[in-house]
């Protein structure tokens, strides 16, 4: 997929979890594009206008300021959200062709905001700056700009035969402190007004990134369309493994056997359990190990992996996933339910019994109420939805329970549950001493993985399966529930 991204002409954007590569993708994107274009000089040099113009090569949205509450229902509309990029986009392609203003525009443009107003005769900015100027506005003004310039702009643009390139990125990060709802939609509006702007001039290409849970969670009549123009990001185990590999030989100029000293497919089986399947994860681990590596011995080399895993990349997630998490998102009420945890693993009853006493409820109200109550928070579900709730698979051929499989990071939060159910031979949590720095969190002992177990059933709102199952909670987020490692 990152092939088809850089050599394609049909594919602008670029959707996956974070810590997947999108921002260097699009950032080589650029830049091959600006070898083929701008290369030269003279005629060849200015053929295609590159927004933003030098560095930083990507229109990186910085942090939103405070909100009005109106403001923030606005941008829970995905038509809305649409309306208010596709002004951004034609506002940012006006401001570098200010050429296509003509006498008796003024009028129009009086319209507009001084701060804008500036934008449009020829101040250049880039579409996020522009997005954030508008944001900046009560909500009723908001509405009114775009009313009034809305079909003015688009003429303009229909008149533009210049080649322009504009590289968006980061949204996801921008609007982190927003509800789900505009963090999905705000993303999904932008690549969608992107992708309608392109069809109204063919002179302008857009690129940019979205993250997979919002590219995945939202309904729209235009998104087969986006498919087609889009690169999902996903790597298999043996694209990581190659992945690391090139990456000791560039940095360390050795091979990834030389460079642990060790057998290198138990090294990597070792690695990747204790990773989302993610590079960054990859890189995180392998700069540990290679601060490690003059007194590398396999037990130095497990607790490095350990204490990586649950020092920085299992804390890191609950950032990385906040706006999805309800219980989870709060360190404090994180750290109280972590506590919880009496083992690292848990029959399906022992964590309904801890559902209970985390809510301060007794089983009659878990009976009545508690599968679907909108009231009461599941953290089950939003350690399932991290990628940190597995469910052991059976082998097919010999029914022995020989991996675990967990959510994938690029599977929606939405969906995460019903996927869960549809494969499920047995839920579980998983096990260490450090979910997040500072954590009072701590599932010391160990329990055979071997109990019995039942086909687990947990519904979207369900926070542990109804039958009994096997559980267990783990530092690396892909430890074989088989067979739990006694050490944290």
């Amino acid at each position: 997929m990152v092939h088809e991204f850089l050599d394609s002409g049909n594919k602008h954007f670029v959707s996956g979890s974070k810590g997947l590569g999108k921002t260097l993708l699009l950032t080589y994107k650029r830049s091959l594009l600006s070898d083929q274009y701008q290369a030269g000089t003279g005629k060849g040099q200015a053929a295609v206008k590159f927004v933003p113009e030098g560095r930083p090569y990507l229109d990186l949205m910085g942090d939103l300021p405070s909100l009005r509450q109106a403001t923030i229902d606005l941008l829970t509309s995905l038509e809305r959200c649409k309306r208010l990029w596709g002004f951004a986009l034609r506002l940012s392609a006006l401001s570098h062709h200010p050429a296509l203003l003509q006498r008796g525009d003024e009028e129009i443009l009086a319209r507009l905001p001084p701060q804008l107003r500036v934008i449009a005769e020829g101040r250049q900015a880039e579409p996020t700056m522009i997005a954030k100027e508008l944001l900046a506005l009560p909500p009723k003004q908001i509405n009114q700009v775009i009313d009034g310039c809305e079909n003015f702009l688009e003429h303009k643009i229909r008149s533009l035969h210049s080649a322009m390139f504009v590289f968006i990125d980061k949204l996801d990060q921008a609007l982190r402190q927003l509800p789900r709802a505009a963090w999905v939609h705000m993303q999904a509006g932008m690549i969608e007004a992107a992708w309608d702007l392109m069809n109204t001039n063919r002179h302008i290409k857009i690129f940019a990134t979205i993250r997979e849970e919002a590219f995945s969670g939202y309904e729209s009549d235009i998104k087969t369309n986006l498919y087609g123009a889009t690169s999902v990001l996903r790597y298999s185990k043996h694209d990581l493994l190659e992945l690391l590999d090139k990456l000791t030989y560039f940095y360390e100029r050795l091979p990834l056997r030389d460079f642990v000293a060790l057998d290198v497919g138990r090294t990597f089986d070792f690695i990747y359990r204790h990773t989302l399947g993610r590079p960054r994860d990859l890189v995180i681990i392998a700069s540990e190990i290679s601060r490690n590596r003059r007194a590398l011995d396999e037990p130095t080399f497990e607790r490095t992996v350990q204490e990586t895993a649950a020092g920085m990349l299992v804390a890191n997630i609950f950032d990385e996933m906040g706006v999805f998490l309800e219980v989870l998102r709060d360190r404090d009420q994180r750290g109280r339910f972590l506590a919880m945890l009496p083992y690292n693993v848990m029959t399906a009853d022992e964590l309904v019994e801890l559902w209970c006493r985390y809510h301060g409820v007794d089983r009659e109200y878990y009976e009545l109420h508690g599968h679907e109550a909108a009231e009461v928070y599941h953290p089950f579900r939003e350690l399932y939805d991290c990628g940190l709730l597995g469910v052991i698979v059976r082998d097919p051929a010999t029914g022995l329970r020989s991996c675990s499989a967990f959510a994938s990071r690029t599977t929606p939060p939405s969906a995460s549950a019903v996927a869960c159910r549809a494969r499920a031979t047995t839920c579980c949590t998983r096990p260490c001493r450090r979910w997040c720095a500072g954590s009072a969190a701590a599932c010391s002992s160990t329990r055979s993985a071997s109990s019995s177990s039942a086909t687990a059933s947990p519904g979207p709102a369900t926070p542990a399966p109804r039958s009994t199952s096997s559980a267990s909670c783990s530092a690396g987020p892909r430890a074989t529930i088989s067979r739990p490692s006694t050490r944290s």
